[in-house]
């Protein structure tokens, strides 16, 4: 898929993932509602344009986006890949995988989860792939860039995490439900 197109694509499927991302954040994470330490910045991983941006001012947070490929005159994103995330992450960050997942092989992706253990919590945006998925949005998936779009399944249980919350909402296109999406809110299990 070409740039004109994918940029085309992500400004149609950006609204239905900023609310469900946008939602988990304040159900779960801001001071009003974290069951533990809220959180006070979001780790944007693979942040691509960094519209989680406006995300975090709207909520008062801070920002830091992470992409191999930034968006330029963006001062709060840097140049980097999945693996980096261990050395910029805070204890206080919620780090989000925002369409990114798969576009992650199973080692980057166990990687930053396994980092992420030491932050606020954990959400992953993503491709929602399972029995209930309908034909359109399997084939969608399959044109997609990324080559690792995983069954629901893997994301009910991500080592050393307890999730919170899944959401499973659909990428409408004219106001007609496209592919699936979902997103789960994720907090850390106590390391022993």
């Amino acid at each position: 898929m070409g740039t004109v197109a994918y940029g085309w694509l992500a400004r149609v499927h950006w609204p239905a993932r900023e609310q469900a991302i946008r939602g988990l954040i304040r159900r779960h994470f801001l001071n009003e509602t974290a069951s533990r330490d809220p959180m006070t910045r979001i780790l944007d991983v693979g942040c691509g344009p960094a519209w989680l941006a406006e995300t975090a001012a709207a909520l008062d947070a801070e920002y830091l986006g992470v992409d191999p490929d930034p968006p330029r005159g963006v001062p709060q994103v840097r140049a980097g890949r999945a693996s980096d995330v261990e050395e910029l992450l805070q204890p206080r960050d919620l780090v989000v995988i925002n369409g990114v997942a798969h576009h992650l092989d199973d080692a980057e992706l166990s990687g930053v989860v396994a980092s992420a253990r030491r932050s606020a919590g954990l959400i992953v945006c993503d491709h929602a792939l399972d029995a209930a998925t309908p034909l359109r949005s399997r084939v969608l998936q399959s044109l997609d860039r990324g080559r690792h779009v995983r069954p629901l399944e893997f994301f009910e249980r991500l080592r050393g995490w307890s999730r919170i919350e899944t959401l499973r909402f659909p990428i409408r296109i004219a106001g007609i439900p496209a592919w699936d999406y979902f997103a789960a809110a994720y907090r850390p299990e106590p390391q022993a």
